[in-house]
C-alpha cells in the first residue's frame, strides 16, 4: 500500500529504504526524533540520511545526537541535511555530520509549474490554519485565495473567521490542483515567523509567483532575492501594501515570472548536487555497487518531494523485510 504524494499529507515524516548493499542499507528519513517508533528497526551498519523539516535549533540537533547514541547507531553513518548554513553549524557543534541541502530543492518542478490561466487572485496563501502560520496577516488583501489542509490535533488553531477570501478549497487538492490556484494568483504569501524551509514558498517560486514574506527563520529565505520577493513587517497593513506594490511591479514588467522559476531551478541543482554527494558517501559505507546518480533520478527525483510518503505499517514492513 502506498500513499499518493499530496500537499495535505505533510504530517507524515517520510522514511524509505533506498538501497541495500553488502554491508547495510541506505535509509532516508525526515529527522530522527520524529521517527522514534521506527528507529529500533535501524541497524548500526545502515547509513541514515536525515532531512530537517522543522525549525531546528541547537537543542533539536543535540537531541538528535542523543537519539543516535540511545539507539546504538553509528554517528559516522548519519548524514543530516540542513536548510540554511547556520543549521549546519548547530548540527556540527552537536557532533553530527551536517550538510547545507535545503529539502525544497527536491520538489518536482515538472509538476509544480505555471499553467496558462487568467489571474483571478491578488495573492494566495497556502498554509494550514495554525497560529504559527499567521494567515490572519492577509486579512486586508483583496481577492485572497486560501489553500488549506485539515487541522491537526496538538497544534494551536488560528481563527480565520474575519479573513475575507475569494477562494478557499473545500477538500484535498492534488499538487496539480495547487499549481492551478497558484497560477491564477499574482503573489504568494509566506507569513510565519519560524518554521521549516516552507514547501509552499518554493512552490510559489516554481509557479513564477513573487513572494511577500515576513522576516523568518527556518530556511525559506535562502531562495529569495530582490526580484522574486519582498520582506514586509508582520502586520496586515504592511502585507497588503507589499502585495499591491508587487502586483504593480509585475504589471510594469519589472518582475519576470519565467526568471523567478528559472532561478529557483538553477539554485535547486546546487542543492541536489550536494544531496548526491551525501548519497554517494552512503553507498560507499554500505558497499552498494549501484550508481547513486541513477538511483537519485529514478527513485527520488522522479517522484518529487523526497522520498515517497508511505503509511507507518508499510514503512515498518519495509525496514523489517530488508534482510540483506
Amino acid at each position: 500500500m502506498r500513499l499518493e504524494i499530496h500537499w495535505a499529507i505533510r504530517d507524515f515524516f517520510p522514511v524509505s529504504v533506498i538501497r541495500e548493499g553488502t554491508n547495510g542499507r541506505v535509509i532516508v528519513m525526515g529527522g530522527l526524533s520524529e521517527n522514534l517508533r521506527l528507529l529500533h528497526l535501524v541497524r548500526s551498519t545502515d547509513h541514515l540520511i536525515c532531512l530537517t523539516y522543522g525549525d531546528y535549533l541547537q537543542a533539536e540537533y543535540s537531541t538528535m545526537r542523543q537519539v543516535v547514541e540511545l539507539f546504538g547507531l553509528d554517528v559516522e553513518r548519519v548524514s543530516v541535511l540542513c536548510n540554511y548554513p547556520a543549521q549546519v553549524d548547530m548540527a556540527q557543534s552537536a557532533g553530527m555530520k551536517a550538510y547545507f541541502c535545503n529539502h525544497n530543492a527536491l520538489i518536482n518542478e515538472h509538476v509544480m509549474r505555471p499553467r496558462i490561466l487568467q489571474k483571478q487572485f491578488d495573492a494566495v496563501c497556502n498554509a494550514r490554519p495554525w497560529k504559527a502560520k499567521r494567515v490572519r496577516l492577509a486579512r486586508k488583501v483583496e481577492r485572497l485565495a486560501l489553500i488549506q489542509g485539515p487541522y491537526v490535533t496538538g497544534t494551536e488553531a488560528e481563527d480565520l473567521s474575519d479573513v475575507p477570501y475569494a477562494y478557499r478549497n473545500n477538500g484535498k487538492l492534488s499538487l496539480a490542483g495547487v499549481a492551478q490556484v497558484l497560477s491564477a494568483s499574482y503573489v504568494g504569501l509566506a507569513l510565519s515567523a519560524a518554521e521549516g524551509a516552507c514547501l509552499a514558498s518554493s512552490e510559489y517560486l516554481l509557479c513564477g509567483l513573487p513572494v511577500v514574506t515576513t522576516p523568518s527563520r527556518g530556511g525559506r529565505d535562502i531562495w529569495y532575492d530582490a526580484q522574486n520577493s519582498i520582506v514586509c513587517e508582520p502586520n496586515a497593513d504592511a502585507v497588503r501594501e507589499a502585495v499591491d506594490h508587487t502586483i504593480a511591479r509585475l504589471k510594469r514588467g519589472e518582475i519576470d515570472p519565467r526568471e523567478i522559476r528559472r532561478r529557483h531551478i538553477e539554485q535547486a541543482r546546487d542543492h541536489r548536487s550536494r544531496f548526491l554527494q551525501v548519497l554517494n558517501q552512503a553507498f560507499e559505507h554500505v558497499e552498494c555497487a549501484d550508481n547513486p546518480e541513477k538511483v537519485f533520478e529514478q527513485t527520488l527525483a522522479a517522484r518529487g518531494i523526497l522520498p515517497q510518503y508511505v503509511p507507518y505499517v508499510s514503512v515498518s514492513r519495509s525496514l523489517e523485510h530488508s534482510t540483506r
